[in-house]
């Protein structure tokens, strides 16, 4: 928790201006499904579970289809941060499955061409 609180103030210090372009919130199931397609200019994905939730979520960023087994874990009151270096055109898509329970997840970015 003290590593996610460090680089998320890490975050905000080095892009203090930066303002996210597309919000939007996403039912996760245990299908394994497209949460989102980061445009090439992508810098910054939010993706929050919120504590709302009854389930945690598995999140794969390789464009893979995750399990609920294989993936990045995030439990509910959690959030991933993700950076990428914007212009680079290679960020795959991130996809999720719910692990257990029900989870709807915020996903934020900063490019508009994501979707």
């Amino acid at each position: 928790m003290k590593t996610l609180r460090l680089l998320l103030l890490v975050l905000i210090a080095v892009t203090p201006f930066t303002a996210f372009a597309l919000n939007k919130q996403v039912a996760v199931t245990g299908t394994a499904a497209t949460i989102l397609t980061p445009g090439p200019y992508v810098k910054v994905v939010v993706i929050q579970n919120p504590s709302t939730s009854t389930g945690s979520i598995s999140v794969s960023i390789d464009g893979t289809s995750p399990t609920t087994t294989l993936g990045i874990i995030v439990p509910p009151g959690q959030q991933l941060v993700l950076t990428y270096n914007g212009g680079q055109g290679s960020a795959k898509p991130i996809k999720a499955i719910v692990v257990s329970g029900s989870a709807t997840v915020n996903v934020s970015t900063d490019d508009t061409g994501s979707s």
